[in-house]
């Protein structure tokens, strides 16, 4: 085992910093009192980790390397599409360069040469922005081949990256649900209202009754999240009864 306290003279890092790497790689237990001069881990174990901290930058540094704008880069971050090596607060340079350049030749590598006049192009946060389709979306599109993808040529990185906008409606029309299955969803009511209604307070309490299957329902989409968000439970018609 061995002390925390030379690997931080070492690469010149606060020892917070490298307390809340090993902290989050296991390294170190979470719950420790005592100082961290005073605290050993596995070096060997951890030696990949130790050597690529020195490397992490910080989000202006990340822009830098790949081209992207604050918008961009926070927008890849909340679609998952680049993910910092950790989301601890403290760690002011959470990025890999690395991850950023892999993302970057991925997308340049079908790209044509695009003016940065021609306006039959856009960039993809614009795309996301005008369509509502997710970047995550439009970048499997670009990898099946179902959107022509450009450099902006004289802008570097990923801010120069655009999708041809014939391409993205012609996307965006084929997600578009056709009348039958929006006279469906017009019938549909939230989980929670529906639960409420017949005197389930505890929206818990009734989303378990849909799991069960005791009611029949159907997962809405959310188009700007595409994961299910919500349950919406179809009210059965009331029975008729008759004397007997």
């Amino acid at each position: 085992m061995n002390p925390v306290s030379p690997f931080v003279q070492q690469n010149r890092i606060g020892p917070e910093v490298i307390g809340q790497f090993l902290v989050e790689a296991g390294a170190l237990p979470d719950h420790d009192e005592r100082p961290l001069s005073r605290r050993v881990f596995d070096a060997q174990k951890h030696a990949a980790l130790l050597a690529e901290i020195p490397t992490l930058v910080g989000p202006i540094a990340m822009r830098e390397a790949i081209g992207a704008t604050k918008r961009e880069l926070v927008a890849l971050d909340k679609e998952e599409i680049l993910v910092p090596r950790t989301r601890v607060a403290k760690v002011k340079n959470p990025w890999r360069v690395s991850d950023g350049l892999a993302l970057l030749a991925d997308l340049q590598a079908g790209a044509v040469d695009v003016a940065e006049d021609d306006d039959e192009w856009e960039t993809l946060l614009l795309s996301r922005k005008r369509t509502r389709i997710r970047l995550t979306e439009l970048i499997e599109a670009i990898h099946a081949q179902r959107l022509a993808v450009g450099q902006q040529v004289g802008i570097f990185g990923f801010h120069g990256i655009v999708v041809l906008k014939r391409d993205v409606e012609r996307l965006q029309r084929s997600r578009e649900p056709g009348p039958r299955a929006d006279a469906c969803a017009k019938k549909m009511v939230p989980a929670a209202e529906f639960g409420r209604s017949v005197g389930l307070r505890d929206n818990g309490h009734f989303l378990a009754l849909i799991e069960a299957g005791h009611v029949p329902a159907a997962r809405d989409m959310n188009p700007e999240r595409t994961v299910c968000s919500t349950f919406s439970a179809r009210p059965r018609s009331p029975r008729s009864t008759n004397a007997s």
